[in-house]
């Protein structure tokens, strides 16, 4: 426009995101209804098999979900995304 550069703001979003590719602790994570529902019942002790079942699709495609879930999260672990729901009213 006046030779000023614009970016979208998911662009701004990620440029603005640390080095580390940790999402900023003021940011809550979009995780989709599918992921919710895997959230839910990780905490509740299922494994990535009874996940599939429970809902009707592969393993593999539970963790295809439990991997975007822990980098949405930024955790390592189920135990993580289990305490994170608890925090976050999530559990059910």
């Amino acid at each position: 426009m006046q030779g000023d550069t614009w970016f979208s703001r998911t662009v701004v979003d990620k440029l603005a995101r640390p080095a580390t590719g940790e999402t900023p602790f003021t940011e809550r994570p979009a995780l989709t209804e599918r992921e919710l529902e895997v959230v839910r019942l990780v905490t509740r002790g299922l494994s990535n098999k009874e996940i599939g079942e429970a809902l009707l699709v592969k393993e593999r495609t539970v963790e295809f979900h439990m991997s975007n879930i822990l980098k949405k999260l930024g955790v390592a672990s189920r135990v993580e995304v289990a305490v994170w729901a608890k925090e976050h009213s999530v559990a059910s």
